[in-house]
């Protein structure tokens, strides 16, 4: 799984979390419809949850994210401080002349 961000904080009322990004294009991430979610980020591929995504736009250097598994503030807040991550076939092809970095 590769580690794309952290959720930092709900936003709003309406199920939308604050994501800290981790990489340098997370708006290519609005082109994945599934997202996983996990406490660890170090998790195994099993305990990464997915969620499928409703909307994502950015926020300061930030971005804020609603998912169709969470319509509330209540929601949001049980997401807070997980990890989003996403395995390497279900990233957004990279342009020619960059690539993704991982350790």
């Amino acid at each position: 799984m590769i580690v794309l961000g952290r959720i930092v904080a709900p936003f709003g009322v309406q199920g939308w979390v604050k994501i800290h990004p981790f990489g340098d294009d997370p708006l290519s991430w609005r082109r994945m419809p599934q997202w996983w979610l996990a406490a660890d980020e170090n998790a195994s591929a099993d305990a990464w949850r997915p969620l499928t995504l409703r909307a994502c736009r950015a926020h300061g250097k930030a971005l804020v994210a609603a998912f169709a598994e969470a319509g509330d503030r209540n929601a949001a807040e049980a997401l807070q401080g997980m990890y989003v991550g996403a395995p390497r076939e279900a990233l957004p092809a990279p342009a020619e002349d960059e690539y993704y970095w991982h350790d």
